[in-house]
């Protein structure tokens, strides 16, 4: 035990002494990793490794490890050393590193899976308003190949969701009346089954905001939808700018 030690894992040096690596054990390594380290040494080889280790206030670090066997005149090992580095600090960028990585890679399949669904939605809607245009006017199924067509728009919009979030756009920003932009979300959501039974009450109001109408929009849609499922689809809205 040495003052860096004890100073690393925060404990005191009576608290070490005659202690093993079990005190200090994370539990993140499997135990075939661990028993692959006490073969490696107890056979009287050197054993390199990185170990993430729990300090006494419970707090994790890394450290490169190299622990080394010292052998009698049998070439058994009768005592070890250890000499470790700290490499918290590389094991935090690396996995940031890796964290990115993989949300790139998740974006890159929402990309490819949005481009893929969109284009067969397109071709459905478009196929359903010929339809919708040849039936009766008082045709039973009218109303339900237009229930279809909104439930399309949905599922467009959901869409679109994974194209922003696959690749972000700059915001484009401009005067932006609220009033009407709340209005408009609020006639696309009434066509959701959820809306049937919710009152909303929403002033007329007058205000104009700088902001990206399209964003801002899908914002208003969240807060509203989320809304509705908080209540099962049955309450009051109330909304005020």
């Amino acid at each position: 035990v040495n003052d860096q030690f004890c100073e690393l894992t925060g404990y005191t040096r009576e608290e070490l002494l005659g202690q093993d690596h079990r005190l200090l054990n994370s539990g993140l390594h499997p135990k075939e990793f661990i028993r692959d380290l006490w073969v490696t040494i107890a056979n009287g080889h050197i054993w390199r490794g990185e170990l993430r280790n729990r300090a006494k206030d419970g707090s994790l670090y890394w450290v490169d490890t190299t622990i080394v066997p010292f052998l009698n005149e049998d070439e058994k090992p009768y005592q070890y050393m250890a000499l470790r580095y700290e490499i918290t600090a590389r094991k935090t960028s690396e996995e940031r590193l890796r964290e990115q990585e993989a949300l790139a890679r998740l974006g890159q399949m929402a990309a490819v899976v949005a481009h893929e669904v969109k284009n067969p939605i397109a071709g459905i809607r478009g196929a359903l308003q010929v339809i919708a245009s040849r039936m009766p006017a008082d045709s039973r199924d009218k109303p339900v190949v237009g229930d279809i067509i909104a439930r399309l728009d949905s599922l467009n919009g959901i869409v679109h969701d994974l194209l922003v979030f696959a690749r972000p756009r700059k915001l484009r920003s401009e005067p932006v009346d609220l009033d009407r932009l709340i209005r408009n979300t609020l006639h696309l959501l009434h066509r959701d089954p959820i809306f049937a039974n919710l009152q909303i009450e929403f002033p007329q109001s007058e205000a104009v905001a700088s902001a990206d109408a399209e964003q801002l929009q899908l914002v208003f849609t969240n807060v509203l939808m989320n809304a509705a499922q908080a209540m099962g689809g049955s309450g009051q809205i109330a909304i005020g700018i």
